[in-house]
């Protein structure tokens, strides 16, 4: 059974970051829609491997998340809490 706090998660209820810009940005995430094509400079979350990858528009990362830089490109981030 899916729990309250996980359903609101998953319709983006409990908030979202729009991150355009290449500063350090820190929280805590869920879900990552990349908006146009994007390269991580550092993407810190429970698993590795995504800095200097281009993501293609359209693509969703899903993890939890703690500290986001990227090189170039544009996000929405999925508040976890």
């Amino acid at each position: 059974m899916v729990g309250v706090s996980d359903n609101q998660e998953s319709r983006g209820m409990k908030g979202s970051d729009t991150i355009t810009s290449t500063g350090a940005h820190t929280g805590t995430w869920w879900a990552l829609d990349i908006l146009e094509d994007t390269i991580f400079t550092l993407l810190t979350g429970n698993a590795t491997g995504y800095a200097g990858v281009t993501y293609p528009a359209g693509t969703i990362l899903r993890g939890h998340f703690t500290a986001i830089t990227l090189a170039s490109g544009s996000i929405v981030a999925y508040r976890r809490s």
